[in-house]
């Protein structure tokens, strides 16, 4: 596994570096939802998710890598302690499990498509679904 794909999980899993970690034209989608795309709203989506669920976590299990692609399996959780969107938290905790696909150039994320059940994580959180879709 090259250091790339590690400093790749690294940068999402704590949250750190998130502004560096994508490339200015990369793209983050999440299943049914629209591409966000641009370095500059990609980071403003991660503020308002990780501050919905400050602590949110994400262990990854398993790392492929193929050339310039990577795909992480991981588990996770947290627990809804601010507001997401107009959506008051619910101090509801949850546990997930999903993957992400990640295309990566010129040492930076050019694409990140990730991959998880929100029934589960929407029922475990009392957010009716599919309210925030």
């Amino acid at each position: 596994m090259s250091s790339l794909t590690v400093d790749c999980v690294t940068l999402v899993s704590i949250r750190a570096g998130l502004r560096e970690a994508y490339s200015q034209c990369g793209s983050h989608k999440v299943a049914l939802d629209e591409p966000v795309r641009g370095r500059a709203v990609l980071l403003e989506s991660f503020i308002t998710i990780f501050g919905a669920f400050l602590d949110n976590l994400i262990h990854p299990e398993h790392i492929f890598e193929d050339g310039e692609w990577a795909i992480i399996e991981w588990h996770g959780g947290g627990t809804f302690l601010g507001s997401l969107g107009d959506i008051a938290p619910t101090g509801r905790a949850f546990t997930l499990r999903g993957c992400g696909l990640f295309k990566i150039a010129d040492g930076r994320i050019r694409f990140h498509r990730g991959y998880f059940d929100r029934y589960t994580w929407f029922s475990q959180i009392g957010v009716p679904f599919p309210s925030i879709l």
